[in-house]
């Protein structure tokens, strides 16, 4: 698991556990989500596969306060 600081949060590398129709366990992943507060509440973005993450954040976070 690797974690970065960034912006007013952290990027975190997360594998995901999924339980199968049979019972058992799997992993997928590894994912980035970014983990950061606002108005008080913690908050969780979801980033995706990809090799730059930070760029993918501030892709994000644009496209939503454009949005606004």
């Amino acid at each position: 698991m690797e974690r970065r600081d960034y912006r007013n949060g952290v990027l975190q590398l997360e594998k995901r556990a999924y339980r199968r129709k049979d019972g058992g366990l799997t992993e997928r992943g590894p994912y980035w989500y970014f983990h950061f507060r606002e108005g008080g509440r913690q908050k969780t973005m979801y980033v995706g596969q990809t090799d730059n993450p930070e760029a993918r954040v501030d892709e994000i976070m644009t496209k939503a306060e454009e949005s606004k």
